[in-house]
């Protein structure tokens, strides 16, 4: 089934939930006005299905949007990264699974403007979405662990060179959290960064305090990680982060055997306790 196949699949379904009234709301993409991207989509008519889309240009991740509208009765377009990370919001009890309607989307790999695919969707090993209500196009095969083109580059380096390149991507943040902003894990009502009672870590784009931010946040997101790459998609300054957030999430995986957003009933890692895990962590 191709890109316009799905779509069509897509938008059939997505008809009958909202003509039925089913959903109040379809959660999707439609066109942007620039470089042939696709833009998220809030669809609340019948008439409107037609403006839906689904490409290779459908890379925001829609699984935050979902906590906008606790209440509602929604359908989201979720390809494998957004249906994984439904499941984790779920999993943290932020929205019941009878809420949301999952329309799961097998998906290839999303692409930028030139079209090549995007490095997180290079090493991606899960193409189709694990929960779902209705699944559309024809389920591939899942793919094998490999590293990032960044984190293989990284694994050459020496320990200076890897500061080095380190704190080379710091200097560069300006602190706009706009990967704060398009990550779905950072839903806290008010982040540990803009607290100052205890103050945290300074307002300053100074290197510690960049490094402090960053790193903070990453293992905040330890264990629950999709490796989605919103984050380093949205840099205005091109940070090279994601890299940051595999491995994290790597390091789970060796550990706990655990990948995040696969299973309703599964804790994440860090979250749960078995007189089996590994101590390499406390012991090393």
């Amino acid at each position: 089934m191709n890109w316009e196949q799905q779509q069509q699949k897509m938008r059939d379904i997505a008809s009958e939930l909202l003509t039925n009234g089913k959903v109040d709301m379809i959660i999707g993409y439609e066109q942007a006005s620039v470089n042939g991207k696709a833009a998220p989509a809030f669809i609340t008519s019948p008439e409107e299905i037609q403006t839906l889309v689904w490409n290779d240009k459908c890379e925001n991740m829609l699984a935050k949007y979902a906590l906008r509208y606790k209440g509602k009765q929604i359908a989201i377009v979720a390809k494998a990264c957004d249906a994984r990370a439904i499941v984790g919001l779920m999993v943290e009890h932020q929205f019941p699974r009878e809420q949301i309607v999952i329309i799961g989307m097998v998906c290839p790999g999303m692409t930028d403007e030139r079209g090549r695919i995007y490095e997180s969707c290079q090493v991606c090993r899960h193409h189709n979405p694990p929960v779902y209500d209705h699944f559309v196009g024809d389920a591939m095969e899942e793919g094998e662990y490999k590293l990032s083109p960044t984190m293989a580059k990284i694994d050459a380096m020496t320990p200076d060179e890897r500061w080095a390149y380190f704190t080379s991507q710091m200097k560069k943040c300006i602190r706009c959290y706009s990967c704060r902003q398009a990550c779905y894990l950072c839903y806290c009502n008010k982040c540990f960064v803009d607290r100052n009672q205890p103050r945290w870590v300074a307002r300053t784009t100074d290197l510690s305090d960049n490094i402090y931010y960053h790193l903070g946040r990453i293992m905040h997101t330890a264990g629950r990680c999709v490796q989605c790459g919103a984050c380093e998609r949205v840099c205005p300054m091109d940070l090279k982060i994601w890299y940051l957030a595999q491995k994290v999430s790597d390091d789970c995986k060796e550990l706990y055997d655990y990948d995040a957003g696969l299973m309703l009933d599964e804790k994440p890692a860090l979250a749960d306790y078995r007189l089996e895990d590994s101590q390499k962590a406390f012991v090393d």
